[in-house]
């Protein structure tokens, strides 16, 4: 994977001033720019992912895999503040090897089993 200097960061949905969901075709629209023009897509699952929209993922709505997701804020059930970056191989391979570690400032939420 070559260095990309270019990003689409898409909201797949926002709560703030009520449910907003972005027009048919706008994340397959831009899909279509970043593979044109090379560029990442991130889409913001923050506010919309895990089903909240109907599907598991927004993107799901339009068929649209993107290179980077987030999720967070519904991952825990609200019980503590958690989230999650979610990236195909392909990025994820440049990632790790500029990412050594990762912060955590709620243990609780690291726990497992």
């Amino acid at each position: 994977m070559q260095h990309h200097t270019s990003l689409c960061a898409a909201r797949t949905g926002t709560a703030e001033g009520g449910v907003r969901i972005p027009p048919a075709g706008y994340l397959a629209g831009a899909r279509a720019l970043c593979d044109e023009f090379d560029a990442l897509l991130i889409a913001d699952e923050i506010h919309s992912g895990l089903g909240r929209l109907g599907s598991w993922w927004g993107c799901d709505e339009e068929g649209v895999r993107p290179d980077v997701l987030t999720a967070g804020k519904i991952l825990s059930g609200g019980v503590v503040p958690v989230a999650a970056t979610l990236a195909t191989a392909e990025v994820f391979d440049v990632l790790s090897l500029t990412v050594t570690r990762c912060c955590i400032r709620r243990p609780t939420a690291a726990v497992a089993g």
